[in-house]
């Protein structure tokens, strides 16, 4: 018998993997994987999905794929010379210089920055 979290981390994740949520109550975007992994009754029925960061039952918002928000994160204007946005984005804010998002995408998606910027992601 394995445990409810090993049967999503096994099975429907394979469809999912590389799907992202923000969540409507904190702001905070993650992959579909973190819900999976802080579901908080395994015996429950209804799996309902909680945020791995507020932990809160929140409104859960697709955003599509990694290379999906990367593609959005690429329209976000940025000051070429200090290389910060310059608009707000994903919970990040005017000002936030272009590598700290690079580090949240490969920290938050477990992916390199290499394989979203030539398409080794797809």
């Amino acid at each position: 018998m394995i445990s409810m979290k090993e049967y999503y981390s096994d099975v429907i994740l394979e469809d999912d993997k590389d799907r992202c949520v923000k969540c409507c109550n904190c702001d905070k975007v993650f992959p579909t994987v973190d819900i999976l992994l802080n579901i908080k009754d395994e015996e429950d029925e209804d799996h309902e999905e909680y945020c791995p960061f507020c932990n809160t039952k929140s409104c859960l918002m697709d955003l599509g794929t990694v290379n999906d928000l990367w593609n959005e994160f690429g329209d976000i204007p940025m000051n070429p010379e200090t290389e910060k946005l310059e608009e707000n984005w994903n919970g990040f804010g005017i000002g936030t210089y272009r590598e700290e998002i690079w580090r949240w995408f490969e920290e938050t998606f477990h992916i390199r920055v290499y394989d979203l910027m030539y398409g080794k992601n797809k």
